[in-house]
């Protein structure tokens, strides 16, 4: 009797062959990584940005979330920009997953540049009154 080779009994035979070479294969090469210039200039923008935007956006009475949103949006570009420039040198595959995921920290930073402000205009109020 003759057996007949078909393609679904070779592929447990190939999943591993594909693998291993697979893992033969050079990772792409890195971006360089970005001079300190680069990464300041980016972070003034960013900051630059936010400082801007949050005088603009925030009525003291709203959730400061929401005006954190708000801010993100606002200044889109800017943190975009920032996340791109300090993820260069990162290997691809991790690089790519940052720059996916880039709104989650820039909210993180708008959220504490609205409370911050926040502070500082709590502060300034106590001045005033304080003030003779």
């Amino acid at each position: 009797m003759r057996r007949v080779c078909t393609v679904s009994a070779l592929v447990p035979v190939l999943i591993p062959f594909v693998l291993l070479l697979a893992g033969c294969l050079d990772e792409p090469p890195q971006p360089p990584q970005a001079s300190g210039e680069e990464r300041l200039r980016a972070s003034e923008a960013a900051f630059n940005c936010l400082d801007k935007n949050v005088r603009g956006l925030d009525d003291g009475l709203s959730d400061a979330h929401t005006i954190a949103e708000g801010l993100v949006s606002a200044c889109d570009s800017s943190l975009h920009n920032l996340a791109v420039v300090t993820s260069q040198g990162l290997p691809l595959f991790p690089r790519a997953a940052y720059l996916e995921r880039w709104k989650s920290p820039s909210r993180e930073l708008a959220l504490n540049h609205v409370l911050a402000y926040r502070k500082e205009q709590r502060e300034e109020a106590l001045r005033r009154r304080r003030a003779p």
